[in-house]
């Protein structure tokens, strides 16, 4: 029998995540929430109602440590170009090294297409956040006069996002972070006055 901690949401929703990042939505069960928690089935329906509630709890606190982690990476950075440089640096050396992958990818690559119109609506709110928020620093690079006058930044914001879903999803197969990091680079060559 699983020993009874104190229910604390975030500390369960965080231990949810670390099993739902490995195993995925549907391969984990009910059984192994309850063991890998450390909480009985009673107090888990009690709290979430069900496995996808669960799910959800943790997905969103994931998205919200990722979006604060951006936000600090550009934060203490002195212009927005080193912002993007220092969060490419992140991404590829530390996001994409995870043993499990990104735990945003692994869900978009599993629950997509579905009927489950609860998971829809977070997975497209989800894609939305990151995007707006590349969009954001991306129109703060061009009051800044760090961006090229011809780049429409709200494109430009879809670009980025979308290359770095794409190399989320292929950096599980054998390709070098190095190709990765090329199209990165080529992307902020692209948009960027004086990108390295």
């Amino acid at each position: 029998m699983p020993r009874e901690k104190s229910l604390n949401k975030e500390v369960v929703s965080n231990d949810a995540m670390e099993i739902f990042w490995k195993k995925g939505f549907y391969q984990t069960s009910i059984q192994d929430l309850v063991q890998h928690i450390g909480i009985n089935r009673t107090s888990l329906y009690d709290t979430y109602s069900d496995k996808e509630n669960l799910y959800k709890e943790s997905f969103k606190l994931y998205r919200n440590q990722l979006s604060d982690k951006i936000q600090f990476i550009f934060k203490k950075s002195n212009t927005i170009q080193e912002g993007f440089d220092d969060f490419t640096d992140y991404f590829i050396f530390e996001l994409l090294d995870k043993k499990n992958g990104c735990f945003i990818t692994n869900s978009f690559s599993e629950l997509l297409p579905c009927k489950n119109m609860d998971f829809k609506q977070l997975l497209e709110e989800t894609r939305q956040i990151f995007q707006n928020q590349i969009f954001y620093f991306l129109n703060e690079g061009k009051k800044n006069n760090e961006i090229k006058d011809d780049i429409n930044v709200e494109e430009a914001s879809i670009n980025f996002y979308t290359i770095l879903a794409g190399s989320a999803t292929i950096s599980k197969t054998d390709i070098k972070k190095e190709e990765i990091i090329k199209s990165i680079n080529f992307f902020k060559k692209s948009i960027f006055l004086k990108a390295k």
